[in-house]
């Protein structure tokens, strides 16, 4: 969607794929962040499971999308970065 600031401008490809990658990362983080607190939640073993396993696997699905935007390298670069920052920002609570 553009914001107000950008009517009557066309977006070019690159600006559209540069939106589409940071909505991607953006989902990505909120599926980690689910995950993340599915471990630490209070639910029983195989219903936490299933949760866990559904977020994961959501994000394999975007990290597919953003592979075919930025390349499979770049994109699990990206991915790990996320999850190590996701990481450091736990350990500092």
């Amino acid at each position: 969607m553009q914001g107000l600031t950008n009517v009557g401008k066309k977006e070019t490809p690159y600006e559209r794929a540069e939106e589409r990658v940071a909505q991607l990362l953006q989902q990505i983080n909120l599926k980690y962040e689910a995950a993340t607190r599915g471990l630490t939640g209070s639910s029983a073993g195989s219903a936490k499971h299933s949760f866990i396993t559904a977020r994961l696997e959501q994000i394999g699905v975007y990290h597919e999308q953003l592979a075919s935007l930025v390349g499979e390298v770049q994109a699990t670069q990206l991915v790990i970065e996320l999850a190590e920052q996701k990481q450091e920002d736990s350990t500092l609570c």
